[in-house]
């Protein structure tokens, strides 16, 4: 290798440029680059451990919305079957009864069935709304941090409700 024009050998000056910075600038002491290293070490093992904790905070997140939408469909439920049995003056369902004599019958309308029905399509509206409120987990910008293998559907509300 030969010596640029002041006399010194490129490595000698790179290294030299390492250690004291810019040119002109004092140079850092060596405790100070390892103060720094150390610091700049701790920096990245903070940043990969809540990268890693984000997976679980964003399941944290899906998980309470699941728990206050299915807590809002037992709500809903359960105000539904309050105002049912509700004792009141006047009824909650209004029946009209019919009274043919030529073949002595009684006919009430809506029957029981079409009521009972009624009622079934009610809550099970109510539980393909929830159903169909997206979770977090599966939005396309949280779906990176999981692996592809991972069951991804909806809200699946239980057959016991």
């Amino acid at each position: 290798m030969r010596p640029n024009d002041d006399g010194v050998l490129p490595l000698e000056a790179e290294a030299s440029s390492i250690v004291q910075g810019k040119r002109g600038e004092k140079g850092k002491s060596i405790q100070q680059m390892r103060l720094e290293n150390l610091a700049r070490k701790k920096a990245l093992e903070v940043a990969y451990f809540e990268v890693h904790m984000l997976k679980a905070f964003i399941r944290l997140a899906d998980y309470m919305v699941v728990e206050a939408v299915f807590a809002s469909l037992l709500a809903s439920a359960q105000d539904i079957s309050q105002q049912i049995t509700k004792t009141r003056k006047e009824g909650i369902i209004g029946v009209s009864v019919r009274l043919e004599f030529n073949p002595a019958i009684v006919v009430i309308e809506p029957s029981a069935e079409t009521v009972m029905e009624s009622m079934r399509h009610s809550v099970d509206s109510i539980v393909q709304n929830i159903s169909s409120v997206p979770r977090i987990l599966f939005m396309p910008c949280f779906r990176t941090h999981f692996s592809k293998s991972e069951p991804c559907s909806g809200l699946s509300i239980p057959d016991c409700c």
